[in-house]
């Protein structure tokens, strides 16, 4: 079921997302990342790869330090909940796996850019 809060939140995220990308490109234009006439050190797919694992990176730090604070704030707050422990423990068991998930996409991502390259 859609709340309030979703629709509010998405809103304000798409209203933000869609003025950065304003603000960024001149003349309110999105350039294309793999113009040949254009100078952006973007030639081919491969140069795409470092810059989107990286904002996956950057994200998944604090999005992983949220995560394990919620679950043990979950944890400590549980007062001898046996489902209460139980969804903290789930909440860090997500968390490890999810970061776990982002660094091996690194390695994935640098071997998948190796054997385009060559």
């Amino acid at each position: 079921m859609i709340t309030t809060r979703k629709i509010i939140f998405s809103c304000i995220v798409l209203a933000l997302t869609t003025e950065v990308a304003f603000a960024v490109c001149p003349a309110n234009q999105l350039p294309n990342p793999f113009d040949p006439t254009c100078d952006n050190g973007r030639d081919s797919i491969t140069s795409i790869f470092p810059i989107v694992l990286n904002f996956i990176f950057d994200i998944s730090i604090p999005l992983t330090t949220i995560m394990v604070l919620i679950a043990g704030f979950r944890i400590l707050t549980s007062a001898g909940d046996p489902e209460r422990v139980a969804q903290g423990k789930r909440g860090l068991f997500y968390a490890a796996i999810g970061f776990a998930i982002v660094l091996i996409s690194g390695g994935a991502g640098a071997l998948i850019k190796n054997v385009l390259a060559n």
